[in-house]
Parts: structure tokens; C-alpha cells; sequence
């Protein structure tokens, strides 16, 4: 990967893992090829009118969809090798914090995150027509948010975690662990081991990790002592990374009792 002057705020890898999207500060989406451990520039889409917040593949990543500071949602589709902008609208005024998205069999969902502390849900058609619902969620801005096929978590300024159904938009469970801003929430995809389980993280220097236990949330608190910015499930929904520092990243798997416990990684070179 060329060394990029750029803060990248997002990446997302396509369901094969055989490219990556990144969302970044000087306005512009990037989609690389992965070849072997080597990130090959594909592509510079260029259209946003301020740093680009958060960038994601829909469905198997014929689609890519991107949000900005200014509230502008743009939808990419992939035309024979390169993607073409589909579509663009103005979600609000203010900043797109965060998207997330779930597709179905008739349309699909982009669910986004907005600094005013509303979560806007614009379902699309195929032929991208919209509608847009509004949710007043967090009491500040909305800094994240995360879905998979059963519910969506957001998590804001107002150090407050929210669990929704993602079919009703219903508020399931509030939580409040956390006593600093939440930088990230992370929902694991439907999985083989049937584990629902999600993860919050925060300014505090603590990961939350949530699952379910009988029909009651069971909650794991970590402390890493330092302020975090990320996190993410791997793709079998088993292993969660969190991000902190310069570049800092820890890895946390259950054991036999379903207790999560930091493991070491080999770095390819």
C-alpha cells in the first residue's frame, strides 16, 4: 500500500476480502485489490464536498455507499471493473458520523449515524428510490453504529450505548458502562456458533463486550487503561480486534466458558 499523507477514518473489506474501500480526510473513497498481504490502489472516487467519515460495501460489494462531514450519502455501483456514482442525496445538515447497512431480498437499508443524535434509516430499492425514517437516539451526536441481520447498536457523546431491532427500529436495551465518549460499536454478523454478541468501546479506556444469555445480556468489561478508537469481528463473528493509540491493536477470543481473553498474533510479513 502507498504510504498516504491522508487520515483514513474508515476501511472495509468486500465480502470475498478480495478488496478493500477506505474513506478519507482530503475528500476521497479508495478501493484497493488484496493481493497476497499487499494493498494494490484500484480506484479514487472523487464527488464529496468534505472529508469522507466512513465508507462500506453493500451486500456481496457490488455496491459501495459513502457518508461526509457535510451529510452527504453517495452510492457507488460497480460497472464492469470500475465503480460509477449512482446516486447522491443530502441526509441532513450536519455531519454522518457513521453508516452501516442490511440488505435484503427487495431492498435495502443504510442506516446513519448523524452528529445531531438522530439515526436516519433510508431504505432503498433497486432502482434507488428512498425513504427516510428518523430516530431520536442519543442525547449528543452519534459517533457509531453497527448491524447485522437481527439488530443495530449505535454509540455516542452522551457515553450511551442503544441495542435496536432492526425490523421493528424498536429500542431493545440502554446501556451505560461507559463514562466517557464511545468511539465505537461493533456487532458481530450472524455466525455458525449462534453467538449474538456485540462490543461498545470507549474514551475511558474500557471494551464492553455484550451477549446473550437465555434471552438476558450478559456484559464482560475489559480495561485497557488507554483511550480507544475501534473495533471489529472477524468475519466468523468469533474474534474481536480493538484499536487504540498509534496504531496499537489487541485480539480477544473466548475460552470454554465463553469469557474473552486476550490472545497474541502472528504479523505476516
Amino acid at each position: 500500500m502507498q504510504a498516504q499523507k491522508e487520515i483514513i477514518y474508515s476501511m472495509d473489506a468486500d465480502l470475498s476480502e478480495k478488496r478493500l474501500v477506505t474513506a478519507s480526510s482530503d475528500r476521497v473513497v479508495r478501493t484497493y485489490k488484496i493481493e497476497d498481504t499487499q494493498l494494490i490502489l484500484d480506484q479514487e472516487l472523487s464527488g464529496h464536498d468534505s472529508p469522507v467519515t466512513k465508507a462500506i460495501f453493500l451486500n456481496k460489494g457490488e455496491l459501495i455507499c459513502s457518508g461526509c462531514y457535510t451529510g452527504e450519502l453517495f452510492i457507488w455501483q460497480l460497472e464492469g471493473s470500475s465503480f460509477v456514482k449512482k446516486f447522491s442525496t443530502k441526509v441532513f445538515n450536519g455531519s454522518i458520523n457513521s453508516i452501516s447497512h442490511l440488505f435484503l431480498e427487495n431492498s435495502f437499508k443504510i442506516f446513519c449515524a448523524c452528529s445531531d443524535g438522530k439515526v436516519r434509516i433510508l431504505t432503498f430499492d433497486f432502482k434507488l428510490n428512498f425513504k427516510t425514517e428518523e430516530l431520536n437516539v442519543h442525547k449528543f451526536g452519534i459517533t457509531s453504529i453497527s448491524s447485522n441481520e437481527k439488530y443495530f447498536i449505535t454509540g455516542g457523546v452522551d457515553n450511551k450505548v442503544f441495542l435496536f431491532d432492526i425490523k421493528t427500529n424498536k429500542e431493545i436495551y440502554s446501556f451505560n458502562e461507559h463514562t466517557n465518549i464511545v468511539r465505537d460499536v461493533s456487532i458481530a454478523k450472524t455466525n455458525e456458533f449462534d453467538l449474538d454478541v456485540f462490543a461498545s468501546c470507549s474514551d475511558d479506556g474500557s471494551v464492553v463486550i455484550y451477549y446473550f444469555e437465555k434471552e438476558v445480556i450478559k456484559k464482560q468489561v475489559i480495561q485497557i487503561n488507554e483511550p480507544l478508537s475501534s473495533l471489529a469481528w472477524s468475519k466468523r463473528g468469533y474474534s474481536l480486534s480493538v484499536g487504540y493509540g498509534e496504531n496499537m491493536v489487541k485480539h480477544y477470543v473466548p475460552d470454554v466458558d465463553g469469557y474473552f481473553k486476550e490472545v497474541d498474533l502472528e504479523r505476516v510479513e
